[in-house]
């Protein structure tokens, strides 16, 4: 039987086959053959954000269309505007400066300390009814989240629903509007999850001066608790008015926490049927409205609310409305203050309660 060998030329590979001696050089010719095949070149993998593959990728600024875009940005600090259409945006690392337009998008900010806006933002003027159902993932990092609009130095109104995750960080939550100087308008039902680190939520927003429309939100500040969580707005001035109220409800942690079940505001005219829990830490709750000092209820308007202490010692402010105070364990004070059917249970110091 014969036996073959394959042999290359200097000039060019030959895949002819002619008579050899051994099987052995078949072998070790083939093996030759198989090192020398030029490398193929290996394909970038394409970006992706929440698994689609990414239409607009890059760094510094990014500006999406008025359809609905995938935005892949850098590991640096990136500015995004999604604009229109419902979009999906990652920022991945770095502190990035996050706007999804109108619509109803999704973001992940990534790790560092960012700045997403689920709408629109504006430095001047005003920002009107952009109220996309957006949710936002901070990640890892200091963050402030809005849920619809910010207005620097205008009004701000939109009422979408929304859903912020603040990921590990000191953040700033609000579910829908911002404005530092002006108006705010907006009822959406959101739901805000601080996450691990000192965080501050608002059911609603912050207004400079007056802030319409509550929605009915979630809150809840994370197993470790934050500073502060709001079930509505918190008004930035003294004599600013707030003119609604939500059903809110609000969870605390392991931290001594401020849980406050309506608004943060020296003139408030409604108030909401709120559920308040704070577990774990000698936490502070305020079933309505508090003033601007966080040293006292206001307004005479109440709601039919649960204010749970759950561990430590707590302390529990009804406001108005026939309400129902829980100290939980440990030494808690419970204050019905204006309502004339409260009931106080587990309660080691009670006042104002029949």
């Amino acid at each position: 039987m014969k036996r073959y060998r394959l042999t290359c030329s200097r000039a060019s590979l030959s895949d002819s086959l002619r008579p050899g001696r051994t099987g052995s050089s078949v072998i070790a010719a083939a093996a030759l053959f198989t090192l020398a095949l030029p490398g193929v070149p290996a394909h970038a993998a394409v970006a992706t954000c929440f698994g689609v593959p990414a239409t607009i990728t890059g760094a510094g600024t990014l500006t999406g269309t008025p359809g609905n875009d995938v935005i892949v940005g850098s590991p640096g600090a990136d500015t995004i505007d999604g604009r229109g259409g419902h979009d999906l945006i990652c920022g991945l690392a770095g502190g990035d400066s996050i706007q999804g337009g109108t619509g109803n998008d999704w973001i992940d900010a990534g790790p560092g300390d960012d700045m997403v806006r689920g709408d629109l933002f504006s430095a001047s003027g005003d920002v009107v009814a952009s109220d996309g159902n957006d949710v936002l993932l901070l990640g890892d990092g200091n963050d402030r989240g809005t849920g619809d609009n910010v207005a620097v130095s205008g009004n701000a109104s939109g009422a979408g629903n929304d859903r912020i995750e603040g990921g590990a960080g000191d953040d700033r939550l609000a579910g829908d509007n911002n404005s530092f100087i002006g108006r705010t308008t907006g009822a959406g039902n959101d739901i805000l999850n601080g996450g691990p680190g000192v965080d501050e939520l608002h059911g609603d927003g912050q207004a400079g001066t007056v802030a319409t429309g509550a929605g009915n939100d979630l809150l809840d500040l994370g197993a470790d608790g934050g500073r502060f969580a709001i079930g509505d707005n918190n008004l930035l001035t003294r004599g600013g008015v707030a003119t609604s109220a939500g059903n809110d409800v609000i969870r605390g942690g392991t931290a001594g926490d401020l849980l406050v079940g309506d608004n943060w505001a020296d003139n408030s005219l409604r108030a909401g049927t709120d559920q308040l829990v704070g577990r774990a830490g000698d936490d502070t709750l305020f079933g309505d409205n508090v003033d601007f000092d966080q040293a006292m209820t206001v307004g005479s308007a109440g709601g039919r609310d649960l204010l749970s202490g759950d561990a430590g010692s707590d302390t529990l402010r009804a406001g108005p409305g026939n309400d129902v105070l829980n100290g939980g364990p440990d030494s808690d004070t419970c204050d019905g203050e204006a309502g004339t059917g409260d009931l106080a249970l587990a309660c080691e110091a009670v006042t104002r309660v029949p």
